[in-house]
């Protein structure tokens, strides 16, 4: 499961504490081709020697199943997503790299995607 804004006032949607919320703060660079349909996703892991990514609480990643499979928070990684047929279909990849809040250690997540609008 990943769990990832690109703003800590997405969360507002979901429930997210209150102070995230009104921090409305960008953790990601965005940027789009709309010609090529490509969507770039950069999680700011620069910023005075500690991501801004760790602003946020509920960007997070779990790597493995089971009881012991503790949520690692996403400090660092790219998505890129390709938009095909008017948007209908996307494909993609991302890797996102985390550390535990309670586990210490780096872990990462790599995919790839693919789906299509119903």
């Amino acid at each position: 499961m990943i769990w990832f804004a690109t703003n800590t006032n997405l969360f507002s949607y979901v429930g997210g504490s209150v102070p995230q919320q009104a921090a409305a703060l960008d953790i990601a660079y965005v940027s789009a081709d709309e010609q090529g349909g490509v969507l770039d996703v950069q999680v700011d892991d620069r910023f005075a020697g500690m991501p801004v990514a760790r602003t946020s609480q509920l960007n997070f990643f779990v790597w493995r199943t089971g009881l012991t499979a503790g949520p690692k928070q996403i400090v660092a990684g790219r998505m890129t997503l390709q938009f095909t047929g008017a948007g209908a279909a996307v494909s993609g990849q991302l890797t996102m790299v985390g550390g535990g809040y309670v586990e210490p250690g780096a872990y990462a997540v790599v995919a790839r995607l693919t789906g299509r609008r119903r």
